[in-house]
């Protein structure tokens, strides 16, 4: 006969196993932080998997992933995010006379990770494929800024390029030839837009200058996309450029400039050392007296490094340093001191480093003034 001592320890027993059991669920796998699935056309029997084709998951903040089928019709989309979230699964543009049937008006919920169940769609409709289009043209460097493509301007190599939707999901993405050319193929008809990505210490020139379409910039100014463009069945638009004018340096600036002067920061958050601080944050610890603490020395030294590059001084030999700093100001504590090996051995060269480039010495001359 059991004691109520003993029946308390198997009661607990079976619920530590049950909730281990259940560990899964609650956590999330990597199996379960995705949604998955298979479409395929019910014109045939059996039916027939479809390539090739977008499906497009949104949860309800407006974020959105996506992935394409493969020869099988399969296809499966990674959810970043651990913590449980319901997403909208549909499938992006689709060619003339295909039509979706199963699910219902189009779109699947699911509640990841939780919900695994396979988010799969069938369609109608997969006679003979219309022709495809094309879309793209060129990224280039426009000297004197006035948004048109001259005789003595260079085309701007291995530049991203990204093909959206007119919403802003992405539907591919490539990248510009040695000349700056860029182009999407195979693209079935209807709407989409381009986004283009100005390089440090370039900004986009001012779109829609003259009266030839195919020499102008298509870029908006501020954020680097184009309109809406309709694309008919076969159409071939070649006329999609960005121009991209080089901006002079402003020239860097040391630590002690950027804690006295809040109003020229180009910023009002700045991630360092993990952390993400407001700009008077920010501020506050870097006027605070470092009294041998080397911690606030770097870190007063990388946000000023940061800063500099924000406003678009030449960063090439100083982005290892700058990644190295954040690392180095996470993995140790604010009480650092100049005797500690930690210091001794990467947070004084770290220093050095990013002072020198602070003042002029490295890759980008100091401001004037």
């Amino acid at each position: 006969m059991k004691t109520s001592i003993q029946t308390a320890m198997i009661a607990k027993a079976s619920f530590l196993g049950a909730a281990l059991l259940m560990l899964p669920l609650l956590t999330g796998t990597a199996s379960a932080q995705q949604i998955a699935g298979r479409v395929t056309c019910s014109d045939t029997t059996p039916a027939t998997p479809l390539e090739g084709i977008t499906v497009i998951a949104t949860n309800l903040q407006g974020g959105f992933t996506s992935a394409l089928t493969d020869s099988n019709g399969n296809y499966a989309i990674s959810i970043s995010t651990p913590s449980p979230a319901l997403y909208e699964v549909r499938l992006g543009n689709l060619r003339p006379g295909l039509v979706c049937v199963e699910p219902s008006g189009g779109v699947h919920l699911r509640y990841v990770p939780l919900d695994t169940t396979p988010a799969n769609f069938v369609l109608t409709g997969c006679g003979e494929a219309p022709p495809t289009g094309e879309i793209g043209d060129r990224v280039w460097e426009d000297l004197d800024g006035d948004g048109l493509q001259d005789p003595d301007e260079w085309g701007l190599p291995f530049l991203p390029v990204q093909l959206t939707g007119c919403n802003g999901e992405v539907l591919d993405e490539t990248t510009t030839d040695a000349d700056g050319f860029y182009s999407f193929t195979g693209l079935a008809a209807g709407d989409y837009a381009l986004q283009f990505v100005a390089p440090p210490g370039y900004t986009f020139s001012p779109s829609n200058q003259g009266l030839d379409p195919e020499m102008d910039s298509d870029a908006d100014p501020a954020t680097g996309t184009t309109l809406c463009i309709t694309l008919e069945a076969g159409q071939t638009d070649m006329s999609w450029d960005a121009g991209l004018c080089p901006r002079e340096a402003p020239g860097v600036r040391s630590q002690g400039y950027w804690k006295t002067h809040p109003e020229a920061w180009p910023v009002e958050e700045i991630e360092i050392g993990g952390m993400t601080l407001k700009k008077c944050t920010a501020i506050r610890l870097m006027q605070r007296p470092t009294q041998g603490n080397k911690w606030l020395n770097l870190f007063e030294q990388l946000v000023a490094a940061k800063l500099n590059v924000y406003v678009g001084n030449e960063s090439n030999c100083i982005e290892d340093i700058l990644e190295q700093a954040d690392e180095w100001l996470e993995a140790n504590p604010i009480h650092t001191r100049a005797n500690s090996r930690a210091w001794k051995c990467e947070g004084q060269y770290l220093h050095s480093e990013l002072d020198a480039y602070n003042n002029g010495y490295l890759c980008a001359p100091p401001a004037d003034g």
